[in-house]
């Protein structure tokens, strides 16, 4: 079994994966298998496995699996700076979404990105390739000094539509501790299709955005002019006879409130 059927087993077993027990007792159902209906759902899922329906099982849900950002850059061999990376020239191209976890060492809960499972998809040397067509060659070196930590990420923020940073910078108080230094490692952009496919992406999800919006305002509006109908009638639309309706509701409302 590989590492990927590895993975999607181990978060279908998690406790908080979509995926209920009755899912997995249909789906064993339907493979033939008669389980008991207190089985555990590991063992569920051992048992449609050793029947020979991994493939079965993987189809069915794979689509619900999601991996944590650092298991992704485990999988590829890569730090988690590098996988952000590759997700902002786009030679990733799946969007990850936010998670909470447990820290048992911190004893509290954090955020971190989570992918859904086709980004283990990718070829491993096609990644570092393009990672290296990125990033390979000059590389430049920039220090900025701030008073304020804070400053540091939007700063941070407007080099990057200028310049192709390597990896985070790295950030170190003065001994003094009145300001900080930031240094930063970058390149120039020079057009190429990384960057083109980076920018794309980020326009694709702009427009995606735009849509999802215009949706939801399309829907409202609807809703809005449903209600107004069932009052107002079918000529809603008419500014003129809209007022006369109205006005006639309101001196009903005040009739009533006498």
């Amino acid at each position: 079994m590989d590492n990927k059927a590895i993975l999607f087993i181990k978060h279908l077993n998690d406790k908080d994966c979509t995926v209920s027990k009755d899912d997995l007792l249909n789906l064993a159902l339907e493979c033939g298998l008669d389980l008991n209906l207190k089985i555990a759902k590991s063992k569920t899922i051992e048992a449609i496995i050793e029947k020979g329906h991994f493939n079965r099982l993987f189809d069915y849900f794979n689509e619900f699996i999601l991996i944590p950002s650092w298991e992704v850059a485990d999988f590829y061999n890569v730090s988690s700076a590098k996988l952000n990376q590759l997700k902002t020239i786009g030679a990733i191209k799946e969007q990850p979404t936010s998670k909470k976890f447990y820290s048992r060492r911190d004893k509290g809960y954090f955020d971190a990105d989570v992918y859904p499972l086709s980004v283990l998809n990718y070829d491993k040397q096609e990644l570092l390739n393009a990672y290296e067509n990125a990033f390979g060659g000059d590389v430049y070196s920039l220090r900025i000094e701030t008073k304020d930590k804070l400053k540091i990420e939007p700063i941070t923020n407007e080099l990057q539509k200028i310049f192709k940073m390597e990896r985070v910078p790295d950030i170190y108080e003065h001994r003094n501790e009145d300001g900080f230094y930031t240094y930063y490692k970058f390149k120039l952009l020079n057009n190429s299709n990384e960057e083109s496919n980076r920018f794309l992406s980020e326009i694709n999800m702009l427009k995606k955005e735009k849509e999802d919006l215009k949706k939801k305002n399309d829907e409202q509006i609807e809703r809005i002019f449903k209600i107004l109908r069932e009052y107002l009638g079918d000529d809603v639309g008419d500014v003129f006879s809209l007022t006369v309706k109205l006005q006639k509701l309101t001196q009903q409302q005040v009739r009533r409130g006498q």
